[in-house]
């Protein structure tokens, strides 16, 4: 059962993310008050909530490891490859960026890039969102070893530990005078956060914990994007683009944990807004090399014909793509199930 006002809220982050990587490349000038305000951050952290509620929502029938593993690679790999066979075949015909990273990081960068382990061999991505995507399977990987370990009972646990978590490390970062990607833990623990409002909608978690659970991740994120963006610098984010980001993805999920008339209204169900909910992970996907390309051959069309071509190139790949990858998961799951593979979830 789809869920109106999660397809919603994916519509938010990638039309967020989308604006970031627009504008910025369109008039950073002129757009600079928005771009302080982090949508691109804001984005992908809400990504990563939702991908917190979602994924348990997927197993509420019941847990089976490589039935979860086989549906979340058919999820993931099928458009991701589409993409990257596409930036790649760009490359090889001299555009760039695409054709300076594969001069650079030969097979060796294209095998990471098919692998999505660029981010741990030192390899330079060639799809620029593909880094989340590897942090994602890191989720699953966590998801799948709590649910084999006692499942829903461990859901505040798990949020508190990494809201913990992410203090002990910034706490580190200070101490040895190292940034470390804090960013990239953070996510995990957003993901962990929406693990903990999914067990609160159904019943496993009281309010008041679910309460404290977003209190202490606001106040880890808060404080890991002063030391990464405050004491640290970066040359493209600011403290307030960090913050503004972040704490603003976490605002907006928990009002609509809290308020059911936030969940019902009639913009949830709005047929773009569904839409572009539904094909989020496509637009999530073509909307960078579009940007470029689209950028480099007409420039100040940019704002007009970005946003078209994206629309147009997604609903392709996920009706083409990514719904199919989706259908052919579940089927090659079933062929996989066995009598006693399903692991009951425990609460």
């Amino acid at each position: 059962m789809r869920l109106d006002y999660l397809d919603f809220l994916r519509c938010v982050a990638a039309v967020a993310v989308f604006a970031q990587h627009l504008l910025e490349r369109a008039d950073p000038a002129r757009f600079r008050p928005f771009l302080e305000l982090g949508p691109g951050i804001f984005g992908v952290a809400l990504f990563f909530l939702i991908s917190g509620f979602v994924i348990p929502h997927s197993v509420r029938r019941g847990f089976a490891p490589a039935d979860f593993a086989v549906r979340r690679l058919f999820r993931v790999f099928p458009a991701y490859l589409t993409v990257l066979a596409a930036v790649v075949a760009l490359g090889a015909l001299g555009l760039q960026p695409w054709r300076g990273t594969l001069v650079a990081d030969g097979p060796a960068g294209f095998v990471a890039n098919l692998a999505l382990v660029q981010e741990y061999t030192g390899r330079a991505a060639l799809l620029g969102v593909s880094w989340t995507l590897s942090l994602e399977f890191v989720w699953y990987g966590i998801f799948a070893l709590v649910m084999l370990t006692g499942g829903e009972r461990h859901a505040f646990a798990l949020t508190l530990a990494a809201s913990a978590a992410l203090v002990a490390l910034s706490l580190v970062a200070l101490l040895l005078d190292g940034r470390p990607p804090l960013g990239r833990f953070a996510m995990l623990g957003a993901a962990a956060l929406g693990y903990a409002a999914f067990v609160a909608a159904d019943g496993g978690l009281s309010r008041r914990r679910l309460w404290i659970a977003f209190a202490a991740f606001a106040l880890a994120v808060g404080g890991s994007q002063v030391v990464a963006f405050g004491y640290f610098s970066h040359p493209k984010v600011t403290l307030f683009n960090g913050l503004c980001g972040w704490l603003g993805a976490v605002a907006v999920f928990w009002a609509f944990q809290r308020h059911a008339a936030l969940r019902e209204a009639r913009l949830c169900r709005h047929p773009l807004a569904r839409t572009l909910g539904r094909i989020s992970y496509s637009v999530y996907l073509t909307h960078g090399p579009v940007i470029l390309i689209w950028g480099a051959a007409f420039g100040g069309m940019l704002l007009l014909g970005a946003p078209m071509v994206t629309f147009a190139l997604s609903l392709a790949l996920f009706a083409f793509v990514e719904r199919p990858g989706i259908a052919a998961g579940r089927r090659v799951a079933g062929w996989l199930a066995r009598p006693g593979a399903v692991t009951e979830v425990r609460r």
